[in-house]
């Protein structure tokens, strides 16, 4: 009895599963069977995923010098949130795997790349990774963060560290669940439906076909449709706040996000996290869809907190704080996402499809 985890996904003919056929066990050997179809499954159990986090950054460089492409490290005994993406969390999954593009200006000490979980911070749940001394614009370095359990979702923090001399730059970050390298015996459910892999022994070429191993393939493939957590946007700015992207401080809306994407025919809501703060008396983020917009559905304005604290956490603003709700749009469909602000800025925003 084995659970199969192929490394490849198998396209199945129709014809040698169809009705005229003998039942065929599939896989090694030799001919396409129901093992095929359990071990595709398993494939894309463990290997479809999205990521969760895409961010290039930016920062003012002052004093009349323009954009850098990049956020800075903090002296090293001084830790402290540049970026951060409230991010969703699927069972399924147990680490996040890292990319971030970086450059290191010192000739001698290393710098660190840290990101932890804001509930569970360092030294809790966290990934440091390593940028040696003389690393080049830009250069991808990676490492892997622990998912966090028994919640929808999180906040992903960074913290660049310096060395003790030179800078570490950071120019881009992109998070994505980490591949599965076996099928536990485990069944996960999401959103109603459950998903409970196969052994080897269900499916072979002397019995007939199941009901019972046939609805638990069926669960199984709407399982993974349905945990296919598509990410439209997962950005933040540097956290130096000063000179952040997003900013407004006058009375009135100014759009300052037109995002496009594609919605699959089982995507009914838009969920968002975002943080913000306060630049004047009424600060306000406004959050529509291209199909609330044609429905004329008010957008769901977000109220923004007034100044911050080091972790940013009095900052946080979800879909299921309070009055908030998540956002419509229309399956199947090209879609929109609009963002305005007022009197505040926008200090990081990531939206996902469910």
């Amino acid at each position: 009895m084995s659970r199969p985890l192929p490394s490849t996904f198998l396209p199945c003919p129709v014809s040698p599963l169809s009705g005229g056929h003998l039942i065929k066990e599939g896989s090694t050997s030799g001919y396409i069977g129901e093992l095929d179809l359990v071990e595709n499954l398993h494939w894309a159990w463990a290997y479809l995923r999205s990521p969760v986090v895409n961010t290039v950054f930016s920062q003012d460089a002052g004093a009349g010098a323009g954009e850098q492409p990049y956020l800075v490290g903090q002296p090293s005994g001084t830790p402290l949130v540049r970026a951060m993406w409230v991010v969703p969390v699927v069972g399924r999954w147990t680490t996040w795997d890292v990319v971030a593009l970086v450059e290191n200006t010192s000739g001698t000490d290393a710098a660190t790349l840290r990101l932890d979980l804001e509930s569970d911070p360092h030294s809790g749940t966290f990934v440091d990774i390593n940028v040696p001394a003389s690393t080049a614009a830009w250069t991808a370095v990676t490492g892997t963060l622990a998912c966090p359990t028994g919640v929808d979702y999180d906040t992903i923090r960074c913290l660049p560290l310096n060395g003790a001399t030179g800078e570490l730059r950071v120019h881009s970050i992109t998070i994505a669940p980490t591949a599965r390298t076996s099928v536990p015996g485990t069944s996960h459910t999401f959103d109603g439906v459950t998903w409970v892999p196969c052994d080897t022994i269900e499916a072979d070429g002397s019995s007939p076909l199941s009901v019972a191993l046939r609805n638990k393939q069926l669960a199984g493939v709407e399982y993974v449709r349905r945990t296919l957590i598509d990410v439209p946007v997962g950005w933040s700015d540097n956290a130096l706040y000063r000179t952040e992207l997003y900013k407004d401080t006058v009375g009135s809306y100014v759009q300052v996000l037109r995002l496009p994407f594609r919605t699959r025919n089982h995507h009914s809501a838009l969920r968002w996290g975002l943080y913000g703060f306060a630049r004047g008396a009424t600060p306000r983020v406004s959050l529509q869809t291209a199909t609330m917009k044609a429905r004329g559905t008010a957008a769901v304005e977000v109220t923004i907190a007034s100044g911050w604290t080091a972790d940013f956490a009095a900052n946080r603003v979800t879909y299921d704080d309070g009055s908030m709700v998540a956002l419509d749009v229309t399956p199947s469909a090209d879609e929109e996402l609009l963002v305005s602000i007022k009197y505040c800025s926008l200090m990081s925003l990531t939206a996902w499809l469910v």
